[in-house]
């Protein structure tokens, strides 16, 4: 079995993750769906994407934001990482992390 999920939180991480071999925190790409992925050592599925920090209703960097895939299949922000300029450059570094 692939991770710590049943019911629809399995099949939710089986369409992600489609189901292939992978190495623990190292993060893939689900090319269909444009997902950045991750497993922890615990076997629970994390999905990165670009977030917008602001103060005062004003965007003043980008982070990316971890969020982890609950058992009842709901996703909860658990981290947020770095401080980039542009949604471009989060992309960047995720597509870095990936080639890794």
């Amino acid at each position: 079995m692939l991770g710590k999920y049943t019911g629809e939180a399995y099949k939710t991480m089986h369409r992600i993750t489609e189901n292939i071999p992978y190495i623990p925190n190292k993060v893939y790409k689900n090319v269909e769906y444009t997902i950045y992925w991750y497993i922890n050592r615990a076997g629970y599925l994390h999905i990165l994407k670009p977030q917008k920090v602001r103060m005062d209703g004003k965007i003043i960097c980008y982070t990316i934001n971890d969020l982890l895939l609950t058992a009842d299949n709901m996703l909860r922000s658990t981290a947020q990482n770095g401080y980039y300029k542009t949604p471009d450059n989060v992309i960047e570094t995720l597509e870095k992390e990936v080639a890794e």
